[in-house]
Order: C-alpha cells, then sequence, then structure tokens
C-alpha cells in the first residue's frame, strides 16, 4: 500500500512539475509588445521639389513626374487607386501582368460583375512600383478643374497612401 501510495505522489509530482514547466515556457515565449501582425507603417523618401500641403502632394498644373522612395520596405503594391476623371470620382483595382513592368488598373462593376481595364488614354496619370520605388506621372491638367489622385498601397501587412492633387492649367496661369 506504501509503495503505491509513493508511486502515486510521484506521478502526482511528475504532472505538477510538467504543468510548471509548461506554463513557464509560455510565458517567457510571450512578448506583449508585439501583435501578430503589428508592421511598421511604410515612410517614404519625397523628392525636394515637391510640396506637401496637408494631406496632398502638389502636382504642376502642366504636368510632372514623380519618384518616391519607400525606405523600410524592399517592394510593395498597388491596392487601388481613386482618381477624379472631370467631376466624377473612379476607383480603379491594381493589377499587374506577370511578365510586363507596367502596371494595369481595371475598373469594376459590382452590379455586372466585370472588370474593365482602365483605358490609359482617357486618365491623366501613370502609376507604377520598381522595388521601393513608386513613379507617377501626369499629364498636363487642361480640364479647367482640379484633378486628384489616391494611391493606396501594400507591402505585406503594412499599407499606406499617397495622395496628390494637381490644379487646372487656367488656375496656374498657363
Amino acid at each position: 500500500m506504501k509503495q503505491l501510495q509513493l508511486a502515486a505522489a510521484r506521478h502526482i509530482a511528475t504532472a505538477v512539475l510538467m504543468c510548471l514547466v509548461i506554463t513557464s515556457m509560455m510565458v517567457s515565449c510571450s512578448n506583449d509588445d508585439v501583435v501578430d501582425g503589428d508592421w511598421d507603417p511604410m515612410k517614404w523618401e519625397v523628392p525636394a521639389n515637391v510640396t506637401k500641403v496637408g494631406d496632398n502632394y502638389q502636382v504642376a498644373a502642366a504636368g510632372d513626374s514623380v519618384v518616391f522612395a519607400c525606405t523600410n520596405y524592399a517592394g510593395f503594391w498597388f491596392n487601388r487607386a481613386e482618381y477624379t476623371l472631370g467631376d466624377s470620382l473612379h476607383t480603379a483595382y491594381g493589377w499587374q501582368y506577370s511578365n510586363d513592368e507596367h502596371h494595369k488598373w481595371l475598373e469594376l462593376d459590382e452590379k455586372n460583375q466585370t472588370a474593365t481595364p482602365v483605358n490609359e488614354d482617357s486618365i491623366s496619370w501613370k502609376a507604377k512600383d520598381k522595388g521601393n520605388l513608386l513613379i507617377a506621372v501626369f499629364k498636363p491638367n487642361d480640364t479647367g478643374m482640379e484633378k486628384t489622385l489616391t494611391l493606396y498601397i501594400e507591402s505585406g501587412d503594412a499599407f499606406g497612401l499617397i495622395s496628390f492633387v494637381q490644379p487646372p492649367l487656367q488656375a496656374a496661369g498657363k
């Protein structure tokens, strides 16, 4: 009987010891400062000749080309773009051919469940990603109205956006 009690005590002591070891491993491996999926925000190096007013970067009415460099991620992709065309706001979603460096945009028609490539001649901008560089090219704004472009960007679970405003040529003194 005594041997049975001793064996039971050993089993209980082993089980308690195992629970303590497992609990201490779980506690020592946790880090309350880092949350799963917590990524640093995207940081951008902006050319000296680009002016920022509020949340928007200013683009010359006569057209311009700007190159931003992401300083803390090696690559990214475009999620979507919101832009004005005439007096209406459009949304295009990023899509890239696998063997083509040129970024393509699609406008989605949820009602008809169709995706149509954006006619690049109908928009006044082009945006492309190459490594950590964002390259945006703007045509002259001869619409008589201010134009806007907001690019939504991703790198893994890091998200960001860059917004541009382009005044019309008339307002800039043509």
